[in-house]
């Protein structure tokens, strides 16, 4: 049974998209009242949790969009967390049950600035693209064999560490042939100071650009550098390029730039 566990903050108002998840609903309880699927416009006046039981693991896209009075998510055998569905829950502070979910929807938790805390993925995980833009969390695990989109963890100022498993995958939902894929995938992570990269693990376009405070990478193989991949990492001081890297950069003379503003870069 697949289910959503929420905590609002005791307030009345919107709690999620009735209209847009009705084909899926098998039960809810607010407040641990059954409320019958036919009458779902009533809500009390104070809301602290609601548990919502579907028929399938799909959390429907836009589900929770600006659900500003939900504070806590525990997921409960979803698989798939369509696009926007928890974007701008401005109050949204944790979300449990993330290792059984296998594609995570583009801009899924952008704009919930106060999610903190780790977050834990299971095997071969699809995070589209600004999935956790903008959040603050300070941990990531990832499971077996990623797929990582264009500025999936983009400007998570507060990840200090983070540890890139082997055979990570990059992709992207806008490239449109561009080929750019898992662009920007860290950029802007100012908190970041330590990066290890896993076996058979090309770094992609401006995949840690901005990140200010990175100071150590350690890095086991891959094949390709791309451009701008490192740009204005301001604290990074040596860089070990590994055995198999064949590429450093494109071809395109508008692009470049690998390590251009790094400038305490002593030694490569």
């Amino acid at each position: 049974m697949a289910s959503i566990k929420c905590r609002y903050n005791g307030e009345n108002g919107y709690i999620f998209d009735i209209n847009n998840t009705l084909t899926n609903l098998e039960a809810v309880k607010i407040n641990g009242v059954s409320i019958s699927l036919d009458d779902l416009t009533y809500f009390p006046e104070e809301i602290d949790d609601v548990e919502i039981v579907l028929t399938n693991g799909i959390v429907e896209a836009n589900m929770f969009y600006d659900t500003e009075t939900l504070v806590s998510v525990e997921l409960n055998g979803i698989t798939y967390i369509k696009e926007y569905a928890f974007f701008g829950c401005a109050n949204l502070q944790s979300v449990v049950g993330l290792d059984s979910v296998y594609d995570i929807g583009e801009s899924s938790f952008r704009s919930c600035p106060k999610l903190t805390g780790e977050i834990v993925f299971g095997n071969e995980t699809h995070i589209h693209s600004y999935a956790f833009i903008g959040t603050n969390i300070s941990s990531i695990t990832f499971g077996m064999q990623p797929t990582i989109y264009n500025y999936a963890f983009s400007e998570c100022s507060n990840l200090s560490n983070l540890v890139l498993p082997d055979n990570v995958r990059w992709s992207d939902d806008e490239s449109y042939g561009l080929g750019e894929y898992g662009s920007f995938a860290f950029s802007d992570c100012t908190g970041l100071k330590s990066v290890k990269i896993g076996t058979n693990v090309s770094v992609p376009y401006a995949c840690f650009s901005g990140c200010t405070s990175l100071e150590s990478v350690v890095w086991k193989s891959g094949n390709s550098l791309g451009d701008y991949a490192f740009q204005n990492c301001k604290n990074l001081k040596s860089f070990f390029i590994p055995e198999g890297i064949t590429q450093i950069g494109t071809d395109d003379t508008n692009y470049g730039g690998t390590f251009s503003g790094c400038n305490s870069l002593e030694t490569l």
